[in-house]
């Protein structure tokens, strides 16, 4: 594990508090322990139904594992109720392009930029749309190499928004210890 990803964890984990299925669960997904996570994000779910952030976090661990007709279940489900987005909507896409559903994948990452997502992400969508609609359709190596470019962009734009976390309980941390609290201990600031 990298330590900006061990950092992530441990901000996720800061910032729950206390331990509940779907913390338990982003913390299964984000150490890559899929099958863990799944069942996390069920035990969320069998608590809350109505829950799409442990919704879109088993669709997603499920895509993981490769569960890719149940990830399309799940994440169409969080696409249906939440058409904002674009997680769910780009997941929704690696699921059917790894699955070899072309003309669906295409529909859901026409979608995704619709929604004006991050440039770097929208960047990759439209060169993965570009060589999507080419003839003949991408074999299978070529899908994954599509999707495997997508989820780095997916990854890094969330490792910057774990990061954002890790500094909030930082500085959670610091202000409970400058007033006298031991409730979260000071994460010290990251080597830059």
């Amino acid at each position: 594990m990298s330590v900006r990803r061990g950092c992530s964890v441990l901000g996720l984990v800061l910032l729950a508090g206390c331990a509940t299925p779907y913390a338990d669960g982003r913390v299964a997904l984000q150490a890559g322990r899929y099958a863990d996570a799944a069942r996390h994000f069920e035990d969320a779910l069998a608590r809350d139904p109505d829950r799409l952030d442990a919704l879109m976090g088993l669709g997603i661990a499920r895509y993981r594992e490769g569960k890719l007709a149940e990830a399309v279940a799940d994440l169409s489900r969080v696409v249906a109720r939440q058409p904002s987005s674009e997680t769910a909507h780009l997941y929704l896409a690696l699921a059917y392009l790894r699955g070899g559903r072309i003309p669906d994948a295409e529909a859901t990452l026409t979608r995704l930029l619709a929604l004006a997502p991050q440039p770097r992400l929208a960047g990759q969508a439209t060169r993965a749309l570009a060589l999507i609609r080419q003839e003949p359709a991408p074999t299978e190596e070529a899908r994954n190499l599509l999707a495997a470019g997508l989820e780095a962009e997916a990854d890094a734009a969330r490792d910057a928004q774990d990061e954002r976390f890790v500094r909030a309980g930082a500085l959670l941390g610091t202000c409970c210890n400058v007033f006298g609290f031991d409730v979260v201990p000071a994460v010290p600031p990251r080597a830059r």
